[in-house]
């Protein structure tokens, strides 16, 4: 943004650009109430209640425009994800978008527990590697961890 602008010396003409911006149906309704708030603030500055117009502009706009329930679906959503076919780098992907989009760490560890949850057991890959190989015995309990190294749940991702 340009700092030598009077837009940016001017919380008033900030906020009324940023209003010239905001178009459609959605959002026709809001964009005129504030405008009218925006002129009774011209005139009335005490409306403010010490906050600048921006901060105002800023948290109003949040306040009618934030999915609220886009957090419970994304928390909903990482305790319905499971691995598909081996593929551990897109689990890992979807996993981490998700945990962003719900507003957790994903290191957490309840959230780590959640993350194991969603992968294939042991025992359940076991069986698939055997009936592929036609023996269970060649591989180690270490490579049936779908988070090994060499794990056959890694190498085909």
């Amino acid at each position: 943004m340009n700092n030598d602008a009077t837009i940016a010396h001017d919380p008033i003409k900030k906020c009324g650009y940023f209003l010239s911006l905001i178009e459609g149906p959605k959002v026709e309704g809001w964009t005129e109430r504030m405008y009218e708030w925006l002129n009774a603030v011209h005139t009335t500055p005490r409306l403010l209640l010490g906050r600048t117009p921006w901060q105002v502009m800023e948290h109003e706009f949040k306040d009618a425009f934030t999915d609220y329930a886009e957090h419970k679906r994304a928390q909903d959503n990482m305790k319905k994800l499971k691995m598909k076919e081996g593929k551990i780098d897109k689990y890992i992907a979807t996993f981490e978008r998700l945990a962003h989009c719900a507003g957790v760490d994903p290191d957490d560890p309840s959230n780590l527990c959640t993350f194991a949850q969603g992968q294939p057991r042991p025992g359940q890959q076991l069986r698939r590697s055997s009936s592929a190989t036609g023996s269970g015995s060649s591989h180690s309990k270490g490579a049936m961890d779908p988070l090994s190294p060499n794990s056959p749940v890694r190498d085909s991702a």
